[in-house]
């Protein structure tokens, strides 16, 4: 039986005790790969947005925010999606647009990543991906 994970964070691409739980999940191992990953991608002013709506956070000049915050936002990314993607395939998404478009470009990317585990398992192929 396969196991279907979903997990959401801005650091989940990164957490490598996450990730091991995640790569194993299933199978007992704790090792394997992630079967699909996804990276939303929003702009820095929708971050800045989003982050001063949020009323858990303080709210952050925009000094801070252009010097601190989003420069470390932006390596953080390019490492994990450059760890991630030694792994497998990270797509990336334009998150400024509708839900419906982002559900629309992403369904083919799923399409895909289940057709894929499917014939895999008819075929007797030993996969960790669901």
């Amino acid at each position: 039986m396969g196991v279907v994970v979903i997990v959401e964070g801005f650091r989940a691409l990164a957490h490598a005790p996450l990730i091991k739980l995640i790569d194993g999940a299933g199978t007992g191992t704790g090792t394997g790969s992630m079967g699909l990953k996804l990276w939303l991608e929003i702009s820095a002013d929708t971050c800045r947005l989003r982050r001063n709506a949020d009323p858990g956070n303080g709210l952050v000049s925009q000094e801070t925010f252009e010097e601190a915050l989003w420069p470390r936002h932006l390596e953080y990314r390019d490492s994990a999606l450059a760890a991630s993607d030694s792994k497998g395939t990270v797509h990336v998404l334009d998150a400024e647009q509708a839900p419906a478009k982002i559900l629309h470009d992403i369904l083919p990317v799923v399409d895909e990543w289940a057709a894929s585990v499917i014939s895999e398992r008819r075929h007797g192929i030993t996969t960790e991906k669901l």
